[in-house]
């Protein structure tokens, strides 16, 4: 076992660093200068190439890749070109907010699924096992962004229900456990949700088949113990 999670970490170093190349790359893909594109419009040249001097950007780029990455693992990612800030303190938020939508979706997913997947197999080929296995289908079939888009056009910008985008009012900075931040998140996590709904649906369904298919379970039944 040791020697299996060694031998996965040993694997995952190169992948990590190929990784790091290919997004420090997509900085340079880009048509425009990154420093010229964050930089206002009425600013000089001088002012262009103090800032490139200043975060680095006058380096050949192998060199600031090594620079980044010898920094990143320090755990210093710099700080943002935009709001000036240090990038780890813009990260937190956002990963705050990610941590509490895949919370939510997990629970939802994870109490959908039981139930539906165990009413679907107590009532097997009646039109709500139908159902259930029809929507557990859907739910596996359809990718999140596709939902996503969807349910926004339904209940954001036809029905004017639910907000399209954000957090809630205020900052992600303060996200606080209120009517407004709780119906922000509704449409994100049903659409994260789909796809492991409908993956542990169809699991919960054929697990429970296979108990009730089981010697004791008809046993139960022959006694009049079970319906």
């Amino acid at each position: 076992m040791l020697n299996y999670v060694l031998r996965r970490i040993f694997y995952a170093i190169p992948i990590g660093l190929g990784v790091t190349i290919i997004c420090f790359s997509l900085i340079y893909i880009g048509p425009s200068d990154p420093i010229q594109a964050v930089m206002p419009d009425e600013a000089s040249a001088a002012e262009v190439q103090r800032i490139r001097e200043a975060y680095g950007f006058d380096k050949p780029i192998p060199v600031q890749y090594l620079i980044w990455l010898s920094r990143a693992v320090r755990g210093d990612f710099g700080n943002s070109l935009q709001s000036n800030r240090p990038v780890i303190d813009e990260l937190i938020p956002a990963l705050r907010n990610t941590l509490r939508l895949a919370i939510f979706a997990a629970v939802l997913s994870l109490v959908v699924a039981v139930v539906a997947g165990g009413v679907a197999a107590y009532w097997q080929g009646t039109w709500i096992d139908k159902t259930v296995t029809s929507f557990a289908v859907t739910g596996v079939s359809v990718p999140h962004y596709w939902v996503a888009i969807v349910l926004v056009i339904i209940f954001a910008v036809e029905l004017g229900v639910l907000p399209a985008m954000g957090m809630g009012t205020g900052s992600s900075r303060d996200w606080a456990w209120d009517a407004d931040h709780m119906r922000a998140m509704i449409l994100p996590v049903i659409a994260l949700a789909m796809i492991p709904t409908g993956i542990m649906t169809r699991t919960t369904r054929a697990c429970v088949l296979e108990v009730l298919s089981q010697d004791f379970v008809e046993a139960l039944r022959a006694k009049g113990l079970l319906d």
